[in-house]
């Protein structure tokens, strides 16, 4: 099973390298194309079969940084032709705001947004809700989870899942959701 891990790495190594050959940054092509563009508006005799194949060029970079900002987005829905891209910008930065702890209040109602003070409040806090000085009754506890079941009752549970059973699931992830922890969506799995 260590197989797999190891593949993957590889192909995201193979991607990114060629991610990078191919695509480059977007940005540097879209100014590259735009000078072009601009030079060749600018000469008296413009060649109109360049003039087409920059046409060409630029709906692919237009397509390529609108799919980079949908899927930094992790957005479900665009309509085609839409190159708002500005909109998935600000759909990104705002969720990684979102993730962003700004200030804490700790048991006093003081109020702290130095990082240094935050993560003192946070173990703090944690230490607090760790160590008590009445502990539970551990027949509490066990009165909170139900008994186990038969081990025969669990053998659906130990045994692998068929391959019917991984296709379903993966086919109903979205295809542009947050990747998994090596890094690839559902798509790429959806795909191949």
């Amino acid at each position: 099973m260590q197989l797999v891990p190891c593949k993957l790495a590889t192909v995201s190594n193979h991607l990114k390298r060629w991610n990078k050959d191919v695509f480059g940054h977007v940005d540097h092509l879209k100014s590259n194309l735009f000078f072009m563009t601009h030079l060749l508006s600018d000469s008296p005799n413009p060649d109109f079969d360049l003039l087409k194949t920059l046409c060409k060029q630029a709906d692919w970079i237009f397509a390529a940084e609108e799919t980079f900002w949908l899927q930094k987005a992790r957005h479900l829905y665009i309509k085609d032709g839409d190159r708002n891209t500005k909109f998935y910008h600000t759909i990104t930065k705002s969720n990684l705001r979102r993730r962003r702890i700004n200030f804490i209040f700790d048991s006093e109602g003081d109020k702290f947004d130095d990082p240094k003070d935050m993560a003192k409040v946070f173990a703090t806090n944690l230490h607090d809700l760790f160590t008590t000085v009445n502990p539970l009754d551990p027949t509490f506890v066990e009165c909170l989870f139900p008994p186990l079941p038969d081990l025969g009752d669990c053998s659906s549970l130990v045994s692998s899942p068929s391959l019917d059973e991984v296709k379903q699931v993966v086919f109903s992830i979205g295809p542009l959701k947050a990747p998994g922890m090596d890094g690839f969506s559902a798509s790429f799995y959806q795909k191949c």
